[in-house]
């Protein structure tokens, strides 16, 4: 859904008494202010809660809310739901305030060890729970026509993710998936400790290859850096870059296509130019000459 404002969470809050009785009090905006899609509230007894509105159902968002329990058991740092309420418009859920901050200006090694190191736990967490759809790839569709559209470099990006995706390849497994695993939604606290992962719902929770999330910190950070948003260290990037490295040459390239083509697609479609150049220079660099 569109991203929430100060005014869409008074809203909300008003409709959810309304609806449950659940008397919210509206706390602030995140550090990501009117464009991301959240909102600070506190319970009446104190409790720090955080609101966001879905397209999505009320069963379905209680499902979901019900494997972060599961993986809460796992020792992985993910929110509880506290309510979930099917509103006039849109379904709101108020999940806990998890401590913490989004992933600081400025990275060094050991936080990026604590990055991967929690992807890495995700791994076979999800055996056996096929309750949780697979993460599906993305290679062609729609999106191709987008960079078939842009320009000479796009252009030569999409004829090698058309070639990794003959045959289509299907990716299986275990682990958990969090299909938005960047700086955005990684919480540190002010002793620079990993605290928090937020962000599972709007269809961001799903099964296959923990692998994945490097290659998704990898055109994040790279977005990052092209933009000035964060100072990463030398020795926390040579980290990450060994972690993908070990990763088999076949999976990485089906990875790394993609992303590229989501990320890409999306950076282009809302006309954001700039950060496309640099996400489409970036996924150049494992395409042969």
């Amino acid at each position: 859904m569109a991203p929430i404002t100060a005014s869409d969470a008074e809203r909300l809050i008003h409709n959810l008494y309304k609806q449950t009785g659940h008397r919210l009090e509206f706390v602030g905006m995140p550090v990501l202010g009117e464009t991301g899609g959240a909102a600070f509230v506190r319970w009446p007894d104190g409790r720090a809660g955080v609101m966001s509105r879905s397209a999505r159902g009320k069963s379905e968002l209680a499902h979901t809310g019900g494997i972060l329990d599961y993986l809460r058991s796992y020792g992985i740092p993910a929110p509880r739901f506290d309510l979930i309420a099917e509103l006039e418009d849109c379904t709101a859920v108020v999940q806990e305030r998890l401590p913490g901050e989004p992933t600081p200006r400025h990275l060094d090694r050991p936080m990026m060890a604590a990055i991967v190191s929690t992807a890495e736990s995700f791994r076979g967490v999800l055996a056996g729970r096929h309750d949780v759809r697979l993460f599906e790839l993305v290679l062609d569709g729609q999106r191709t026509d987008t960079l078939a559209g842009y320009d000479d470099r796009s252009r030569r990006l999409l004829g090698w993710i058309a070639s990794v995706s003959a045959p289509r390849p299907s990716i299986r497994g275990d682990d958990v998936i969090h299909c938005d695993y960047h700086r955005d939604n990684i919480l540190f606290d002010t002793d620079r400790e990993l605290t928090g992962i937020v962000d599972w719902h709007e269809g961001n929770l799903r099964r296959g290859d923990w692998r994945y999330h490097l290659i998704n910190l990898a055109f994040d950070f790279a977005w990052a850096l092209a933009r000035e948003w964060n100072l990463i260290d030398q020795p926390a990037m040579q980290l990450l870059n060994n972690a993908i490295a070990a990763i088999n040459p076949e999976l990485l390239d089906t990875f790394w296509a993609h992303h590229a083509l989501l990320a890409v697609n999306m950076l282009i479609t809302r006309r954001w130019y700039p950060d496309a150049d640099a996400l489409i220079d970036f996924a150049l660099s494992r395409v042969p000459e």
